[in-house]
């Protein structure tokens, strides 16, 4: 079953600055490009067109935290993710 929710750009980066110190991010024209630890993610989005903080569906959030290896940290800073 798919997850449902979104969460906040802001929060977002809040849950990396914890849990992924020393993390890079870089905007691009349509993707955030965000490095750790030795691994590049490209394909992180920056939501809807001229949003300061948009909302970033779950989906996205997970993949994230999968490939960086982040998942029991961001757990802790993003509720929506306890489900």
């Amino acid at each position: 079953m798919p997850s449902k929710g979104t969460a906040r750009l802001k929060e977002i980066f809040k849950m990396l600055d914890e849990c992924a110190p020393g993390h890079e991010k870089k905007q691009a024209d349509h993707y955030w490009h965000i490095k750790y630890n030795g691994k590049h993610y490209k394909d992180f989005p920056k939501g809807e067109h001229g949003s300061k903080n948009p909302e970033i569906q779950i989906g996205h959030i997970r993949k994230l935290i999968r490939h960086f290896n982040i998942e029991d940290c961001a757990r802790k800073f993003l509720p929506i993710l306890q489900n």
